[in-house]
């Protein structure tokens, strides 16, 4: 079915939710967000108290420490990718192994100079723009090798982090797993993370997947025992796909009453998932086709829908239709869309429009079409959306048959002309 504008509105009002841990836990587990993307909506997650992103995407630490949230920069001890500007000068006998999954290579932790190398090379750029806070991945990559001494490879991460603490003073560290050389570092990391909880990505088979739970229990074990022996709280990251929001949601709350701080996004943590904080998403995308007004602030869409949507506390982003169609657009932060059209689209739009509605709908997206559907609807078109067909042809000139008593108080309403309206099928 087409919902009206109406009921689209109050079912999103009545979806959005923000929830939080109970008070005591909030007072001691800070709120945390993992977001790699390129454009990670900083504003949006200034309530989290600390954002992990990559720190090659340009953001600036500082700015954000103004608005009373941390970012913390992404960095990687025991693998690296070719892209990144420090590779060419890492010794091929560094070179452990490949991992295939991420196109990157395993480092070994041996060599004495490693940890001078990390700290020149990948740290000190990232504190000299303002970064005080940086989460270490890949701590276990050196077992992806062939041949390695477990032992040595472990006193390497751990002259790592010695060596980190003594060239940046105050620097803070969250180290993803690396669970063995807890107990060695424990008074020099902030938080110990884990990813895979409950609900995880799998690279190989480019899917997702439900732990086992086997796997789960050793998992759980593990992490306790960081958090009863050593005293370090926990943060555990898990993957759902980006338009299961319920999911998502009941995943963190698992992982919350396990007594961690939880964080569940999608595979490329490059949505705005869900936390000790789940954000209130307030924004509605509306598409319009630019061709019907000089500008946008001159369409339908504007004039009969921005006001009364920005009234109810949204935020409104335009599409035009005659441009690329948006991508990755999920409930993290969309509360629905609208399309707004006075007439048909041009012919050339209409299949690339069809399908990249349809696959809006089969993502659990709430939709409202306010005006013309832009385009003739097929039978699966018309069958997705709950549109009946009739074989009526309808020709000018219409006749009015009936109006509103509030209709034409100032002038009669007006008659459409338009060409014959011939069903699609």
């Amino acid at each position: 079915m087409i919902w009206s504008l109406r009921g689209f509105l109050l079912l999103t009002l009545s979806l959005a939710s923000l929830w939080v841990a109970d008070e005591a836990s909030a007072k001691t587990r800070p709120a945390i967000a993992l977001h790699y993307g390129h454009n990670a909506p900083l504003e949006d997650l200034k309530v989290f108290d600390i954002v992990v992103v990559e720190p090659d995407h340009g953001y600036d630490p500082i700015a954000q420490r103004a608005k009373g949230s941390e970012l913390y920069a992404y960095t990687s001890v025991a693998e690296v990718q070719p892209s990144r500007s420090y590779f060419k000068d890492i010794p091929a006998v560094w070179q452990l192994a490949r991992n295939g999954h991420w196109n990157s290579v395993v480092l070994d932790q041996t060599p004495a100079p490693w940890p001078s190398f990390f700290a020149d090379r990948v740290i000190a750029p990232l504190w000299q723009r303002g970064y005080r806070g940086f989460f270490l991945d890949t701590m276990d990559s050196y077992r992806l090798a062939s041949h390695f001494d477990e032992a040595a490879q472990q006193a390497g991460l751990v002259r790592v982090i010695q060596t980190l603490h003594e060239r940046f003073p105050g620097i803070r560290l969250i180290m993803n797993r690396g669970f063995d050389i807890v107990p060695r570092v424990k008074d020099k990391i902030e938080m110990v993370a884990a990813e895979s909880l409950y609900r995880s990505w799998n690279a190989g088979a480019n899917r997702y997947e439900e732990v086992p739970d086997a796997d789960r229990q050793w998992l759980l074990t593990q992490l306790r025992t960081i958090q009863t022996r050593d005293g370090i709280p926990v943060l555990a990251i898990d993957y759902v796909p980006p338009n299961d929001r319920a999911l998502a949601r009941e995943t963190a709350k698992r992982i919350q009453a396990d007594g961690f701080t939880p964080w569940v996004s999608d595979s490329r943590l490059d949505t705005v998932g869900i936390g000790a904080v789940e954000l209130v998403p307030r924004r509605i995308l509306i598409l319009y086709n630019g061709a019907e007004a000089p500008a946008v602030n001159y369409t339908s869409a504007h004039r009969f829908l921005q006001m009364p949507l920005n009234h109810m506390g949204y935020v409104v982003d335009y599409a035009d239709v005659r441009q690329p169609l948006p991508k990755d657009i999920y409930r993290d932060r969309y509360v629905g869309v609208v399309t707004a059209f006075n007439g048909y689209m041009p012919s050339a739009l209409r299949r690339e429009f069809s399908t990249w509605l349809q696959t809006l709908k089969n993502q659990g997206m709430p939709l409202a079409i306010v005006g013309d559907f832009g385009l003739a609807p097929d039978k699966s078109w018309a069958d997705m959306f709950g549109i009946q067909g009739t074989s009526l042809s309808i020709y000018p000139p219409l006749q009015s048959q009936k109006q509103h008593p509030m209709m034409g108080l100032e002038a009669a309403s007006p008659l459409w002309k338009r060409t014959p309206l011939q069903p699609a099928w």
